[in-house]
């Protein structure tokens, strides 16, 4: 495993952090907290899981959750203390799972491990602030084998060939999947996909397509080399391919982050030149400031060619350092270029060259050449910005290594076991540690019933109104036919996963109602709702909608 895909791996699970808890934005204090679909006092029983959500129910406690969340996120994304990051993202993922169980799903699992056999493996080698930070270059070396690398590939392959071995449906191996999915499950299909409809034969083979590749892919992995790489793209491409039909949530920008970490060392020395090979930075080695901005230009700008050296070992370049109070960069047979002007020649040799260029331009220049200049008068304050290097002290290799083999084996085993319907024989630890998998969607067969809610409320002025929508999207107007975006009328695919649950369990649905009733009186305590019925409009087995009464009659009460 090549740590420059590690880097890629740990900045797509940053990112894919991000996406997932966008669709929760939008109705965080509803899915969240005491004031929700889901308090506290509901959610917290003695099966429950542990989640950091539970420790407060206030707003308040809510809005710090999640701005930790995007700070963890971020800290993943730009690699500072890498390993701790992303063991902090898996429980921090762990905890909104687990904070609202009815909207949970697969993405969710998926980036909950991907997040923990990451952190066990040197993510922050490359193109981090953990490797711009360290005062002495990282090892060369640049490829990990060891028992965490090995588990995170073989969670890769579990995840597609567990959940073919789960598609046993005669409408995966009669070629039909495809086409019911796209005709029978409006709460997930793109409107654009009814234009598929009309070439059957193309449908069919994307699903036998679809299914061997699931086999076929993984044993690619195994191979390495170029082998891999074909199987990483084949499978990139299927879930690019899912994304554009179906409106599943992140979970095919989780599974791609995953992927990019099987991007063998093959791809990545195609490039045979270096960036800014030949180019010289110096800067002043008395000023630690200057040292470490040095480092992270040449990081994060990928300046794998560029050289690094204090000042005082050029007189030309100690000279300018002094005169400009800057850094000097020295190009092979061109001059020599101080402060801003230097970051702009590096970014035209840098993977940024575009932004390079567009920082070129006078004003923009000017800006940056100003920022220079004022860092430059005060370096101590400008490195109070910039976090500082502590090494671990001690390193337990190989005890993490055996917590890891211990944790994949119940986790990669209840996979294999879920799939071959032996769910009993998964080991006693793995649940409550939320380390269970079973990736079973769409399997064994395609089609669930699913539908959508309509909550039709009477007012006290005579007002006739869709609470739920007003919840949603803040409309009110009651409709019973079908929408021709079904996927997004119900909100989002986490609000279908909710549904899921709420549409076939009266109790779920008598306390959402009675939540229904506390939103909109809340807001509207003029006009309060009187009475409301709840309907779930429910595609049975591909026909439908077929209307299902979950609740009538006034507001249930609840201690919200």
């Amino acid at each position: 495993m090549d740590v420059r895909a590690l880097a890629v791996f740990r900045v797509g699970l940053g990112i894919a952090m991000i996406v997932d808890s966008l669709q929760l934005v939008p109705w965080l204090y509803t899915l969240f907290g005491d004031d929700s679909i889901v308090p506290r006092w509901w959610a917290i029983g003695p099966h429950s899981s542990f989640t950091l959500l539970h420790a407060g129910g206030d707003t308040w406690f809510v809005t710090l959750f999640f701005a930790l969340y995007y700070l963890t996120a971020l800290a993943i994304i730009v690699g500072y203390r890498a390993n701790l990051a992303m063991l902090l993202g898996c429980i921090m993922a762990a905890s909104v799972q687990y904070g609202n169980t009815y909207i949970d799903s697969g993405a969710s699992d998926l980036l909950k491990l991907y997040l923990l056999w990451g952190a066990f493996l040197p993510v922050g080698a490359r193109w981090s602030l953990d490797a711009a930070l360290r005062p002495t270059p990282p090892q060369s070396e640049s490829n990990v084998f060891s028992i965490s690398s090995a588990v995170l590939i073989f969670q890769i392959m579990a995840l597609y060939m567990c959940g073919a071995a789960m598609k046993t449906g005669a409408d995966w191996h009669d070629g039909s999947a495809l086409e019911k999915v796209l005709r029978h499950a409006p709460t997930l299909t793109e409107p654009w996909t009814n234009s598929l409809l009309a070439y059957p034969g193309l449908l069919k083979f994307g699903t036998h397509a679809a299914l061997a590749l699931e086999y076929v892919a993984p044993v690619l992995f195994l191979l390495g080399g170029w082998p891999r790489a074909i199987g990483m793209l084949a499978l990139i491409g299927l879930h690019v391919g899912i994304e554009s039909m179906l409106a599943i949530g992140a979970f095919p920008t989780i599974a791609i982050a995953g992927l990019l970490v099987l991007i063998p060392a093959q791809v990545w020395n195609l490039r045979k030149r270096r960036f800014a090979e030949g180019a010289t930075l110096f800067y002043d080695d008395a000023s630690p400031y200057w040292g470490r901005v040095a480092r992270l230009t040449r990081v994060f700008l990928c300046l794998d060619g560029l050289e690094l050296r204090p000042a005082r070992e050029d007189e030309r370049a100690h000279t300018l350092q002094q005169q400009h109070a800057s850094w000097v960069l020295q190009l092979p047979g061109g001059p020599l270029l101080t402060g801003g002007d230097a970051l702009i020649e590096l970014m035209t040799r840098s993977p940024l060259r575009v932004l390079g260029r567009l920082l070129g331009l006078r004003p923009l220049r000017a800006l940056v050449n100003w920022a220079f200049a004022l860092s430059g008068r005060h370096p101590q304050t400008a490195d109070l910005l910039i976090p500082s290097y502590r090494a671990r002290r001690w390193r337990p290799r190989y005890v993490s290594e055996l917590i890891v083999l211990v944790l994949a084996a119940g986790s990669l085993g209840s996979a294999v076991l879920n799939a071959a319907g032996l769910k009993q024989y998964v080991p006693s630890y793995v649940s409550p540690l939320g380390l269970s998998q079973s990736w079973g969607m769409f399997a064994p067969v395609v089609i669930r019933d699913v539908g959508w809610a309509v909550a039709e409320a009477r007012t006290q002025s005579g007002r006739v109104i869709d609470p739920n929508q007003y919840l949603l999207h803040g409309r009110t107007e009651v409709s019973y036919e079908r929408p021709a975006a079904l996927n997004g009328f119900i909100g989002s695919e986490r609000w279908r996963k909710y549904w899921e649950s709420a549409g076939y369990d009266v109790n779920l649905a008598q306390f959402f109602t009675g939540y229904l009733c506390h939103y909109w009186n809340t807001r509207h305590s003029s006009d309060t709702i009187v009475e409301i019925k709840l309907t779930f409009l429910e595609f049975k087995s591909g026909a439908g909608p077929m209307p299902r009464l979950l609740y009538t009659g006034a507001c249930p009460q609840y201690n919200f």
